[in-house]
């Protein structure tokens, strides 16, 4: 397969149909018609439909999955390829698809919207992954668990799993000055990822702690974007967001196919 990374901006508005960024007044049908229309313009720009983006959905209470589940969306995509893949809730911590569907439905894309928060998106020789792993879920170890939960579903060796991680918060940027984050509750996974560099600015290292948790599996092919969400006039963020208002909002991170391929 021909797995290509896209991520929106900025320049192509909220990628989410959250009122809390838009205009004050808008109804939630204003807000989905504009949301679609500014998703299909991306599609242009990239190639795909932008009614064809399907995106998991995380439930931190873990009351509609479990932690590290994933959900092979295949069949799902082909049993419905005619609907707004857009609009389906489909609950899992990683999402996969396999290049059966992106043959049914080559303008299919896969995608999160996030701001500061690291998507892997996960590929091996017939399958594409995703999977929304901020602090949170880097804190549960969601990074590891996204990898074995891929090679168990795919039965491939390490060495044919590729991990892009995408554009978030990079550790010179991601600073709290209230204290330890209350996402931070385990030790092993933070250890000197939280850094103290004065007696009221911590800053966190989410790229190292990913890394503990994957590069020893998959080093020779594991990729971190250096696109700094907080920095980055391009990308929205919480952490910039509290002091330009302009910067909140979600982009989406994720990944299509150009082509694909049946494995003979």
């Amino acid at each position: 397969m021909d797995v290509r990374i896209l991520y929106s901006t900025r320049e192509n508005g909220p990628m989410t149909g959250n009122k809390a960024f838009y205009k004050e007044g808008m109804t939630r049908e204003e807000i989905q018609a504009d949301l679609l229309k500014r998703r299909n313009l991306l599609g242009e720009l990239y190639g795909f439909s932008g009614t064809k983006i399907i995106v998991p959905a995380q439930d931190e209470k873990f009351e509609k999955h479990t932690a590290g589940q994933l959900f092979d969306a295949t069949d799902f995509v082909c049993d419905n390829k005619d609907i707004d893949l857009w609009s389906t809730d489909e609950y899992c911590d990683i999402m996969l698809i396999r290049s059966k569907a992106f043959g049914v439905i080559p303008n299919l894309a896969l995608a999160y919207p996030v701001s500061d928060c690291p998507v892997l998106v996960i590929t091996t020789p017939d399958t594409v992954s995703i999977s929304h792993c901020g602090a949170y879920q880097i804190d549960r170890e969601l990074p590891a668990m996204a990898i074995e939960a891929v090679r168990e579903a795919t039965d491939v060796d390490y060495c044919d799993i590729g991990v892009y991680v995408g554009p978030c918060a990079q550790p010179k940027s991601y600073v709290y000055d209230n204290g330890k984050p209350k996402f931070v509750t385990n030790d092993k996974v933070w250890a000197g990822c939280v850094i103290q560099t004065d007696p009221k600015l911590i800053r966190i290292d989410m790229r190292t702690a990913i890394y503990r948790q994957i590069g020893s599996k998959v080093c020779r092919n594991l990729l971190f974007s250096n696109l700094d969400t907080v920095t980055d006039d391009r990308f929205y963020s919480n952490c910039a967001g509290r002091l330009d208002p302009s910067k909140n909002g979600r982009h989406l991170v994720g990944a299509y196919c150009k082509t694909a391929y049946r494995r003979r």
